[in-house]
């Protein structure tokens, strides 16, 4: 079946031309990973997760995270301990995992 659009519309903004056609496709993946991603969210057993978890948790956000740090930074601090922290960020995870491979493994 052939597509009874084909080609780029193009537009010009403050950074140049960009496709309209491509945004569309962008915001349209966009959409069905936040349907994907509510519905695997409805579906994870909460008692699994880590109380230290906040990625993903209800009421808990980057700055719940870093005040928790800090907390245990200064609480380390008082009693003469010191504190060692690695913050690791794997670029493209969630990009990169097959919803499916989500689905069959809850």
């Amino acid at each position: 079946m052939e597509s009874a659009f084909s080609g780029h519309i193009y537009r010009q903004n403050g950074q140049g031309v960009t496709s309209i056609l491509s945004r569309r496709v962008e915001g349209r993946l966009m959409w069905k990973q936040r349907i994907i991603g509510l519905h695997l969210r409805s579906k994870i057993d909460h008692s699994y997760l880590s109380q230290s978890q906040h990625a993903d948790t209800k009421g808990k956000s980057v700055e719940t995270a870093l005040h928790s740090l800090v907390g245990h930074i200064e609480k380390a601090n008082q009693y003469g301990d010191f504190t060692m922290v690695a913050f690791m960020d794997i670029e493209g995870a969630f990009n990169n995992v097959d919803p499916m491979a989500d689905v069959e493994a809850l």
